[in-house]
């Protein structure tokens, strides 16, 4: 992961729309569109739900769903520092 990669930038995004359109931070996306955004495996989150990582969830009708504002907190957080996490986690 890194940013160069477009995901960043996509998110970054995100920080500039938070006063603009509350609609659109908080828009909730599945499990594979946060894998194709962020570039981690469907494991890699899951095992991060496990052990208390990654960004915040919720289930809704027994599917997880991420809200990009929740993505972009824990990324602005934890950016630098994911592949320690994920390294030091087993990928």
């Amino acid at each position: 992961m890194n940013d160069n990669d477009g995901s960043w930038g996509i998110l970054k995004n995100i920080n500039k729309q938070k006063g603009e359109n509350k609609m659109e931070i908080d828009k909730m996306i599945t499990q594979n569109e946060l894998q194709q955004l962020i570039g981690f495996s469907g494991s890699t989150l899951e095992r991060w739900r496990r052990i208390g990582l990654g960004p915040k969830f919720v289930k809704v009708n027994n599917s997880v769903r991420y809200k990009l504002s929740d993505i972009h907190a824990f990324l602005a957080e934890n950016g630098n520092n994911i592949k320690i996490i994920t390294n030091n986690k087993g990928e």
